[in-house]
């Protein structure tokens, strides 16, 4: 089982499951046996003391990767069709 440390306490995280990146929020979570199985996936962690749900995905992602990928130039969310 992948484990990192939560965001919010520090305590041990679970691998909860992935959710693809370019589908949008209207997702389940896909649970498998470890995080990043396609360039797509965005995995989620499970804190196993305050139960915060995250991911680390972006996490190193700066200010114009975020504009790319998530917001127009208007700053309005891009809303990504199947």
């Amino acid at each position: 089982m992948y484990k990192i440390k939560c965001k919010c306490c520090y305590w041990d995280a679970n691998f909860l499951g992935n959710l693809d990146f370019n589908v949008g929020h209207q997702n389940k979570i896909i649970t498998i046996d470890k995080p990043y199985v396609n360039p797509n996936d965005v995995p989620y962690y499970l804190c196993i003391n305050c139960g915060f749900i995250f991911t680390n995905h972006m996490d190193d992602w700066s200010s114009p990767d975020f504009k790319e990928k998530i917001y127009h130039s208007t700053g309005a969310f891009i809303a990504k069709e199947e």
